[in-house]
């Protein structure tokens, strides 16, 4: 069994920092909200930063909203170019063990197929992150028993040490 603990999206722009912070509670959460407000935005990053977002039918940040992407649209109208934006999320195991995983969606100096892990609760116990490079999307590299983020997951998941 996994639990979502936290989630974390960054977007940078040329005219400012913009994003959203959510901590879900143990049990049923449920996410509503009017048009446009941010839930399938919210769903999606979570899909993505677990990298499984072949089940959005697309493959690294071409699945993920423009929000992510290309521009923030404010309430006042104003439009801002995104420059730099990632989702980064915090899981725990039935053994209590906790990771950090961040994703970029958007950023010049990182590739679309790296994922970083934190063996913290970087987010709800703001602990510092040591973040280590894990790969999806390889061919054998999800699985690589070294770097493969998907291996990785699966021992977490299954609550062998890490």
């Amino acid at each position: 069994m996994m639990k979502i603990n936290a989630i974390k999206i960054n977007i940078k722009t040329v005219d400012g920092e913009f994003g959203t912070y959510f901590e879900f509670s143990k049990g049923l959460n449920i996410i509503r909200g009017n048009n446009s407000t941010g839930k399938s935005t919210l769903f999606q990053s979570i899909i993505y930063a677990l990298g499984f977002e072949e089940l959005l039918r697309g493959k690294n940040a071409e699945t993920m909203q423009s929000v992510l992407k290309d521009k923030v649209l404010t309430m006042d109208g104003q439009e801002h170019k995104v420059i730099q934006s990632s989702v980064t999320i915090e899981i725990e195991n039935s053994s209590n063990q906790a990771i950090t995983i961040r994703r970029y969606v958007k950023n010049e100096a990182k590739e679309a197929k790296l994922i970083e892990v934190s063996e913290t609760k970087s987010l709800t116990r703001k602990e510092p992150a040591l973040f280590m490079p894990k790969w999806i999307h390889d061919k054998g590299g999800a699985s690589n028993e070294d770097y493969g983020f998907h291996y990785y997951l699966a021992k977490m998941a299954s609550g062998i040490c890490l």
